[in-house]
C-alpha cells in the first residue's frame, strides 16, 4: 500500500483497500490513503490542463478510493456524504461544474482528515 501511494497510483490503492490492507499503513513521507486522496486533489485543483472527461475519471478514482477507504474504517456517516458528492460528480456537464464537485470532495477529504487526527488523540 506504500509503495503504490508514494507513486500517486489511486486504482492500485483502492484495490489493495479492497483486499483488506491495512488503512493506517504510512508511506516512507508518513502518509495514509486519506493524505494521498487531498494530495491528489490538491494537484487537480491547480492544473489548467484537463479536459472534462479526463478530470472526472480522475475525481472518480479518487471517490472510489475513499469509498474503501471509509469502509475500511467503519465512517459510514462520511460514507453517505461521500455518495451524495459522487451523485453531483455524475450530474456534471461542465469543467467548471467539475471543479466544484474537486472543491467540495476536497473540504471533505481534509475534514475526514480532521476526524482522524482527533480520534488518533
Amino acid at each position: 500500500l506504500s509503495a503504490a501511494a508514494c507513486t500517486n497510483h489511486v486504482p492500485v490503492i483502492t484495490t489493495l483497500l479492497r483486499g483488506g490492507a491495512r488503512v493506517d499503513a504510512l508511506d516512507r513521507a508518513g502518509r495514509t490513503p486519506l493524505h494521498l486522496a487531498k494530495s491528489k486533489l490538491n494537484i487537480l485543483q491547480e492544473g489548467e490542463s484537463h479536459s472534462l472527461e479526463t478530470l472526472r475519471g480522475e475525481v472518480t478514482q479518487i471517490i472510489q478510493m475513499l469509498r474503501e477507504y471509509l469502509n475500511r474504517v467503519g465512517q459510514h456517516e462520511q460514507r453517505q456524504r461521500l455518495e451524495h458528492i459522487c451523485t453531483q460528480l455524475q450530474n456534471t456537464s461542465t469543467k467548471a461544474q467539475v471543479d466544484e464537485v474537486t472543491d467540495l470532495l476536497a473540504s471533505f477529504t481534509s475534514l475526514s482528515l480532521q476526524m482522524q487526527s482527533l480520534s488518533e488523540r
